[in-house]
């Protein structure tokens, strides 16, 4: 976000600060403005960042280059607005988002870049804190 709110209800930005330069690269990637904060899992092996607002999209970013882009996004089926952990399976094939007001957890393909299934489940934000 930039700094002193000057995006609020106007956008979110994705960037990456360089540890070598150290200097930070943004405005790369612009996403819709959220109520709640983006959060982000990352894949190693697929150079791609996940992020949720607390709207109904995953954004997948491409970071194999500092020109960050948005790879895919993939609709949430029936996610109520509300925040939305992320966890990456260890073999990275498969991302899980909680959604807290759905009282269920989407299993996302990262591979087909498409929902597997939807888990029913109670607390399905508390369960991936958990993890």
């Amino acid at each position: 976000m930039l700094s002193q709110r000057r995006a609020v209800y106007q956008a979110a930005y994705f960037g990456s600060y360089n540890l070598d330069t150290r200097e930070f690269n943004f405005l790369h990637v612009i996403l819709p403005w959220s109520d709640n904060p983006y959060y982000m899992a990352y894949s190693s092996k697929r150079n791609e960042v996940y992020m949720v607002g607390a709207h109904d999209k995953l954004y997948i970013i491409d970071t194999r280059s500092e020109d960050y882009m948005i790879k895919t996004v993939i609709d949430l089926l029936g996610k109520i607005p509300s925040p939305s952990r992320i966890l990456i399976r260890p073999d990275e094939k498969v991302a899980f988002v909680s959604c807290v007001y759905s009282n269920f957890v989407l299993a996302i393909d990262l591979e087909n870049k498409a929902i597997l299934k939807t888990i029913p489940i109670e607390a399905p934000y508390l369960m991936i804190l958990l993890e």
